[in-house]
């Protein structure tokens, strides 16, 4: 991750061995996380009219009010980019699912269109994106926690071809964090729509995560694969499979979630 000392080495070296879950590019057919329960996240990108933001927020929290009295099977976490060229945005999503609940979502989200919610919310927006994602349980490096208020968020694309490689130094880099026991949280996930893409999700207390991680991810690889250079060419080899990638850090709005 350019932008960020912290867990840099790691986010390299997933950067390059896994691929999104997008019918447009080979490398996600080839390696594809496989299937399981409760892995699926739906969430929705809502661009912000300019001057209408205390607005928008009030009209959300009052949206999100009417939808958990009307029995909306979902709760929903409120993000907002603090970090990039595009900060006119919120992010609402809800995590955890099975395709079968997303379904059940959108029934009950057809059967409630034109119920009177008693908010304005489409006045404030000006677009809107729908996303799914996949989650990679197996190779999510993740200690849940209530405290977390930032997520550094890296998007890759990548040069389709290299499926047959992702699996294979994927399950390295997860046997050395777990061996490792690494204290430091990552996720990764398969954005559905859209370009698609991987997401790198990283979590943070504070901005003071931001700072280098000890031991760094390049130790713990080093140990796991018996040198520093044989971790430097394991980078190396996978690094040129990137073919793009982008970088925010997501701010947690409680104020602005549903609490249920």
């Amino acid at each position: 991750m350019t932008l960020r000392n912290l867990k840099s080495a790691l986010l390299t070296l997933l950067a390059v061995v896994v691929v999104c879950v997008s019918a447009q590019t080979a490398v996600a057919k080839e390696a594809a996380p496989k299937k399981t329960e409760n892995n699926i996240t739906g969430m929705w990108l809502l661009w912000v009219k300019d001057g209408q933001s205390a607005k928008f927020e009030a009209a959300i929290k009052q949206y999100a009010a009417w939808r958990k009295r009307e029995g909306d099977p979902f709760s929903w976490s409120v993000y907002k980019p603090i970090v990039g060229s595009d900060l006119g945005y919120y992010v609402v999503r809800s995590e955890g699912h099975t395709w079968s609940e997303i379904q059940a979502e959108e029934t009950w989200d057809q059967a409630h269109t034109n119920d009177a919610s008693g908010s304005h919310l489409g006045e404030y927006v000006s677009r809107e994106a729908h996303y799914f994602s996949q989650d990679d349980n197996p190779h999510t490096h993740w200690t849940p926690s209530k405290d977390y208020m930032y997520f550094s968020v890296t998007t890759y694309h990548f040069i389709p071809g290299t499926g047959a490689t992702v699996r294979s130094v994927l399950d390295k880099v997860q046997k050395a964090v777990s061996d490792a026991k690494w204290p430091y949280s990552y996720s990764i996930s398969y954005l559905i729509g859209g370009k698609g893409g991987m997401d790198i999700v990283e979590p943070m207390k504070s901005l003071e995560g931001m700072a280098e991680s000890k031991p760094s991810m390049m130790e713990v690889l080093a140990k796991s694969l018996g040198g520093k250079k044989a971790a430097q060419a394991l980078m190396q080899k996978f690094g040129t499979s990137i073919k793009s990638h982008d970088y925010t850090i997501y701010q947690y709005r409680p104020d602005l979630t549903d609490q249920n």
